[in-house]
């Protein structure tokens, strides 16, 4: 177990808590959170059974950062966790980055992969990542395909689970309405408008986190 310092005061244990990435977003976006939750990219969970990673058990603090949020919103009925915090979330990708550009990506992840996420990254403000990365692009075309037809009904939904909604104002990829949006369904969650993009730095999603009093642990 990790002492977190960045926030000044508790612990993270990955035994307790689970990160769920985006879209090529990986761990070298997230180092903190990669190295001291259970880290699970969320390309990996589009496939039949994969949910079963976070379903085994019960989480203390389940994290998730688009869509891997939309995915936690999608299986809201199937997560065991004692808080939910989702950053730059989504019901409909296509509802705010046109279905055409969606696709436009899926042509570029074929033609010049290592290009296309760049834009990505570029787009998102997540900073220059590692190349070597973008090795595989099978899962990021199942992902693209995933939100080319993935929609999230939460009529009717009641969810006990206390939500905390963080999202960039100057997100590019998926803007701040689109949490605004998921409030009108789910209003107990709390939110949070942050002076980013569609990435969110650690620092920030931590002293969020810890703002929430009696949360001692993630």
């Amino acid at each position: 177990m990790k002492k977190m310092t960045r926030a000044g005061h508790g612990r993270i244990n990955r035994q307790h808590a689970a990160f769920v990435s985006g879209w090529a977003g990986y761990n070298c976006f997230f180092p903190f959170f990669s190295t001291n939750t259970t880290f699970v990219p969320a390309t990996t969970l589009l496939s039949a059974g994969q949910w079963n990673i976070l379903e085994k058990k019960e989480w203390h603090t389940l994290l998730a950062w688009s869509l891997g949020a939309h995915l936690c919103l999608k299986n809201l009925h199937r997560i065991r966790a004692r808080r939910l915090i989702l950053m730059a979330p989504f019901l409909d990708f296509c509802a705010y980055t046109p279905r055409q550009r969606v696709l436009k990506m899926k042509a570029g992840l074929e033609k010049n992969p290592r290009a296309l996420v760049r834009w990505f990254w570029r787009m998102s403000s997540t900073g220059p990542g590692d190349d070597r990365l973008i090795e595989e692009t099978g899962l990021l075309r199942a992902g693209l395909d995933f939100l080319l037809e993935s929609r999230v009904d939460l009529k009717g939904v009641h969810c006990r689970i206390p939500i905390i909604l963080i999202h960039g104002v100057h997100d590019r990829i998926v803007p701040a309405r689109a949490s605004e949006k998921i409030l009108e369904y789910l209003p107990h969650a709390c939110y949070f408008p942050v002076p980013w993009g569609h990435y969110i730095p650690e620092d920030e999603i931590m002293k969020i986190g810890y703002e929430e009093k009696d949360k001692d642990q993630l």
